[in-house]
C-alpha cells in the first residue's frame, strides 16, 4: 500500500503479445464481428493496489488538491496482429472504483486520458471522468462507462496508445479531515471489430 500523492511520476513502455490480455470471441457467424475485451488495468501496475491519500483538512468551501497523476504517461501495445483486414465498429471504456473514507467526507474526480503514440495524454480531453463521494464508514463503489465515442474507437484501433490517469480530491468544509483510500477495481475496454470482405 502506498501514498498516491507521494508517488513519483514515471513512464513505462510495456510490451504485449498479439492482443493485450484480450479474449477474442466470435460474436456472430452472420456478420463475423469480433468482440475484444481489453484489460487495461493489468497494464497499469500503479492502479493495482489501493492508494492511501494524505489527509485533506477541512476549510470553507473545501480544499482542492488539484490533479495528481496516478498513471503519469504509459505506453501500451494493443491489438497488434489484426492488421488491415479489420474494421473497427464500436468501443466502450469502463472504470470501476471504490472510495473508502476512514474520517471526514469529500469527493474525488478520476480522469482517464488516452492518446495516440505521438501525443502526451494529458494534452487531450479526458476520455472518461468519474466522480466519487467519500463518507466515513460508508464505502462508495462507482462504475462509469462511455461508448460510441469516435475518438476512443480510433485510439483503441491503433496498435499502441498512451494512457494517463489522474485524481483530484476535495476535502470537507467543516469537521474532521478527509482521510482514506481509493481503489481502482477495473479499467477495461470492449472493442467491436469486423472483418473486411
Amino acid at each position: 500500500m502506498r501514498h498516491a500523492l507521494d508517488a513519483p511520476p514515471r513512464r513505462r513502455r510495456l510490451a504485449a503479445g498479439a492482443l493485450i490480455a484480450v479474449a477474442a470471441l466470435l460474436a456472430g457467424c452472420g456478420n463475423h464481428d469480433l468482440v475484444l475485451h481489453v484489460d487495461l488495468l493489468s497494464f497499469t501496475p500503479e492502479l493495482q493496489s489501493p492508494f492511501v491519500f494524505q489527509p485533506v483538512p477541512a476549510a470553507p468551501g473545501g480544499i482542492a488538491t488539484g490533479e495528481q497523476p496516478l498513471v503519469n504517461d504509459q505506453t501500451v501495445n494493443l491489438l497488434e496482429g489484426l492488421g488491415d483486414a479489420t474494421s473497427f465498429k464500436d468501443a466502450s471504456l469502463r472504470l470501476r472504483s471504490v472510495a473508502d473514507a476512514t474520517t471526514g467526507n469529500g469527493t474525488d474526480t478520476l480522469r482517464v486520458y488516452l492518446s495516440d503514440p505521438g501525443t502526451p495524454p494529458r494534452n487531450t480531453t479526458p476520455a472518461l471522468t468519474q466522480v466519487l463521494t467519500f463518507t466515513a464508514g460508508a464505502p462508495d463503489t462507482v462504475t462509469s462507462e462511455i461508448g460510441g465515442d469516435p475518438r476512443v474507437i480510433a485510439l483503441l484501433a491503433n496498435k499502441q496508445l498512451r494512457i494517463s490517469v489522474t485524481t483530484s480530491f476535495r476535502g470537507p468544509s467543516t469537521g474532521a479531515s478527509l482521510a482514506g483510500r481509493l481503489t481502482v477495481i477495473g479499467l477495461d475496454a470492449v472493442v467491436v471489430a469486423g472483418r473486411k470482405l
